[in-house]
């Protein structure tokens, strides 16, 4: 008798505890909250001169920058976040007005800082058409690592196919990063 009451007692508290857990993680879930950094942009302009038209990478840009989160850190504890991925990361047309970018046969995101690999964020392979914008597929990367170093780089590779649509053309890389933060 004593041992059946203290198997129905062992495994009522198992399951009091499992749904206390699951409860603590549900409550956490519900305080989460996204703060979101847009990226300063990086204008390139390219020539045919720049692009070679060998089906190989090309560097089309390389962008150092500073990303302070001083006013994020002072508010929210960094030990507190989830996660930090790229949102979105696209390349649009700033000049000449009707150009697209159906030259462009694939890009390739990455980013990098010290004491860290270069890692890939961001890819387009196909054809968009006729459009004047490029809208990456995003990896599954997280850039939290990157962002807490004073410096990062975004690199953009390209392959290309002339003609260009004008003998220069003027773009702009525009991203912008998701912080997922779990304060509980």
């Amino acid at each position: 008798m004593k041992t059946n009451f203290r198997n129905l007692f062992l495994s009522i508290l198992t399951v009091l505890l499992a749904i206390g857990i699951s409860g603590c993680e549900k409550i956490k879930e519900a305080a989460e909250f996204d703060l979101y950094y847009n990226v300063p942009e990086a204008e390139i302009t390219v020539d045919s001169t720049i692009l070679e038209f060998t089906g190989n990478d090309t560097m089309m840009l390389q962008q150092s920058m500073v990303i302070s989160f001083d006013s994020i850190k002072k508010k929210h504890d960094f030990d507190k976040v989830k996660s930090a991925k790229f949102d979105y990361i696209r390349l649009e047309v700033k000049s000449p007005p009707h150009a697209n970018l159906n030259w462009i046969n694939y890009l390739r995101a990455t980013i990098s800082a010290e004491g860290l690999d270069e890692t890939e964020v961001g890819v387009y392979n196909g054809d968009n058409g006729s459009k004047p914008t490029i809208d990456l597929e995003l990896t599954d990367t997280s850039v939290l690592p990157f962002i807490l170093k004073e410096r990062i780089i975004l690199r953009l590779y390209v392959r290309a196919s002339p003609p260009l649509p004008a003998p220069e053309v003027t773009l702009n890389l525009v991203s912008r990063i998701r912080i997922t933060i779990q304060p509980i």
